[in-house]
């Protein structure tokens, strides 16, 4: 038990370099051990999220191969810039008595994200983190978000951030007047992410249009509109809102939207639409994801022919038009994103199979993956055994069960011509908790 007293109080800095000295030595264990027998105050959140999140960043670092230098400042910076904004440890919050019924995403405040590599670029580490009141545990208002994004953004780490696109899509897809929400201020409207990238962390920012929807009484499209519209997009847009409007059995929906940290003309925007589970086919999926046939860019049949290969390995007993059966009541369907940007003609989708809702458990996931990088001879030897080192990532959770535990979704799509595969983990830190 870590006792609070003030005859031992580390700063974070001290804190961290503590922290990540642990991380290069692999000595984990020690560490916490050795702490727990310490008298460290305002340091229970901090070491409970480095025992679940750094520690994997570190591992995941080590097999995208990052220089040693570089994953020290990587690992510094989710110690000291990040994890500050993970809120309370959960058993922390789970003894909190909030006025909310707010429950972080996918279990865990902070996704982890592995771009596996290709012919074409290597693999990648990313990160996608909700900013959480420490106190509280829950979602700071818009303006606080804001505020801290744009300090995170602006570290000597970060590559060159520009707001433009960001600004708009938080003037036109985020409620401002949060003080009176009907069902309380503490809603999440916002989130970040970024890329480790060999010359800096490569910004991103998403937006959930509903609450601005639902308390505006405006179409959730519509509000998805009116912000393609300042961005110069709307023509690009037109075609996916056609689709969904003439085709209201697929209930899609956009979820959220995210643009990344740079200017204009470099940027895209990607517009996450979900889909109703009874449409989780093949040839349901296919159809929708390209607008009925519509979308004829040179870039889409790849992406489809890589998802259908990889859909087929992890379905296998399935006709291309038979539904998946999801594994958890009242789950949500397929989600679809569109990407757009000023120098595209039409948009190009990306496919996002939530697979710890829709297969049969973490090991089966990671083999089918494998399987897909060997038969296609792509990647090189992180991909073509991935279910290994899966397992090294997630060395205590059972792999077996279903449905899986881990492994969250799946995003696939081509990028040049071979395959780019996006791994998304839950580390389920709220469940492991309770």
């Amino acid at each position: 038990m870590f006792l609070e007293s003030s005859a031992v109080l580390l700063s974070t800095a001290a804190l961290s370099a503590f922290l990540l000295k642990t991380v290069f030595s692999r000595d984990v264990g020690t560490l916490l051990g050795a702490l727990s027998k310490d008298r460290f105050r305002h340091t229970k959140s901090t070491l409970w999220w480095y025992k679940h999140a750094v520690t994997m960043y570190s591992r995941l670092f080590r097999l995208a191969a990052t220089p040693r230098e570089i994953r020290r400042q990587y690992l510094e910076y989710i110690v000291e810039v990040l994890m500050p904004n993970f809120g309370p440890s959960p058993p922390e919050f789970w003894s909190m008595k909030n006025d909310t019924a707010y429950r972080p995403t996918l279990r865990t405040p902070i996704e982890v994200i592995w771009v596996l590599g290709d012919t074409t670029r290597p693999m990648s580490v990313r990160f996608g983190t909700e900013i959480l009141d420490p106190a509280t545990g829950l979602p700071r208002n818009p303006e606080e978000t804001m505020a801290i994004t744009k300090r995170i953004f602006s570290g000597p780490l970060m590559k060159k951030f520009d707001s433009t696109w960001g600004d708009i899509c938080y003037d036109t897809l985020v409620f401002h007047d949060w003080q009176n929400l009907d069902h309380g201020p503490h809603t999440i409207q916002y989130f970040i992410g970024g890329e480790f990238c060999p010359d800096g962390i490569k910004a991103k920012q998403y937006f959930y249009p509903a609450i601005r929807a639902k308390e505006t009484h405006t179409p959730t499209f519509d509000v998805v509109s009116n912000c393609m519209a300042r961005l110069g997009l709307y023509e690009q847009w037109f075609p996916v809102v056609q689709f969904f409007q003439t085709n209201p059995q697929y209930h899609g929906c956009p979820e959220f939207l995210g643009v990344d940290g740079v200017t204009p003309e470099r940027n895209r925007i990607k517009c996450y639409i979900r889909i109703h589970r009874d449409f989780s086919s093949l040839d349901h999926i296919v159809y929708i994801a390209t607008l009925g046939g519509l979308l004829q860019d040179p870039a889409v049949q790849p992406t489809i022919d890589a998802f259908c290969r990889l859909w087929r390995l992890l379905y296998p007993k399935h006709h291309d038009n038979e539904n998946v059966e999801s594994l958890r009541p009242g789950a949500k369907g397929m989600l679809i994103y569109f990407e757009m940007g000023l120098d595209r003609v039409e948009p190009i989708p990306k496919i996002y199979i939530p697979v710890y809702r829709f297969a049969g458990s973490d090991e089966h996931v990671a083999e089918a993956v494998q399987q897909y990088y060997r038969e296609t001879n792509q990647g090189g030897k992180q991909e073509q055994d991935y279910a290994k080192h899966f397992k090294r990532l997630f060395p205590n959770v059972d792999t077996t069960t279903a449905s899986p535990w881990a492994q969250s979704y799946i995003g696939i799509a081509t990028k040049k011509g071979t395959t780019q595969m996006t791994m998304y983990y839950a580390l389920d830190a709220y469940g492991v908790a309770r």
